[in-house]
C-alpha cells in the first residue's frame, strides 16, 4: 500500500539500521515464503544498511520448531542479505533488548566505518592534540575535594548505607543517621 511504500522509500534516506520483522507464527497472515518475497522486494531499498532479520514470536513458533524448509529460506535470506536472524518474541518480552542490542552496536560500527573513510577525519587528526603533563619537580600534588563535595559524598554514603540497612530489615537504620533530603 502507499503508505507502506513511503514509509520504506523513507528508510532508504536514513542512516539506520534495518531490522525486517518475519512472523514465525504466520498469525499476521502471511506466510513465511510470502514474508521472504516481500524482503526480497525491497532489499534493494536497504543496500549498505546494516540489516537485522528479526524471528518474532519465538514464545508461539520457536525458530527451532520450523520445517527444514522454512528454516533453510531464512537463513538462505539472511546469508544473501548479509545479515543475521535473531530471535525474539514481542510479547513473551523474550530477547527485546538482545536486539536492541544488535542492532544499536551495528549501527554505531556503521557510523564509526563511515567516520573513518571520510575525508574529514584527515583534517580534524590534525586539528587534535593530547596534552600529557610532565612532573616538573618531585613534590606531591594530590587532587584537590573542596570540603563542600567531600560532605556531599559522605552524606550520600550514609544514605546508600542506611537504604540497604533499611532494605535488609534494619528497620531503625533511617532513624540512626541524620540525613539530608536527596
Amino acid at each position: 500500500n502507499t503508505i507502506e511504500m513511503q514509509a520504506v522509500t523513507a528508510l532508504a534516506h536514513l542512516q539506520c539500521c534495518v531490522m525486517y520483522f518475519v512472523d514465525l507464527s504466520e498469525q499476521c497472515g502471511w506466510t513465511i515464503e510470502q514474508q521472504v518475497a516481500l524482503f526480497e522486494n525491497i532489499r534493494p531499498l536497504f543496500a549498505n544498511k546494516p540489516l537485522v532479520i528479526v524471528a518474532n514470536k519465538i514464545d508461539v513458533a520457536p525458530f527451532e520448531s520450523l520445517s527444514a524448509e522454512h528454516r533453510k529460506l531464512l537463513e538462505d535470506m539472511a546469508r544473501e542479505a548479509n545479515a543475521e536472524i535473531m530471535p525474539m518474541s514481542a510479547a513473551a518480552e523474550l530477547n527485546i533488548a538482545e536486539v536492541k542490542e544488535r542492532a544499536c552496536t551495528l549501527l554505531l560500527n556503521r557510523r564509526v566505518e563511515m567516520k573513518t573513510k571520510s575525508k574529514k577525519l584527515g583534517s580534524v587528526l590534525n586539528r587534535i592534540t593530547v596534552a600529557v603533563p610532565k612532573a616538573r619537580d618531585d613534590k606531591d600534588r594530590p587532587a584537590f575535594v573542596p570540603d563542600g563535595v567531600a560532605e556531599a559524598r559522605a552524606a550520600r554514603a550514609a544514605r546508600k548505607a542506611a537504604e540497604e540497612a533499611f532494605a535488609n530489615g534494619d528497620d531503625s537504620a533511617m532513624m540512626d543517621v541524620d540525613l539530608p533530603p536527596k
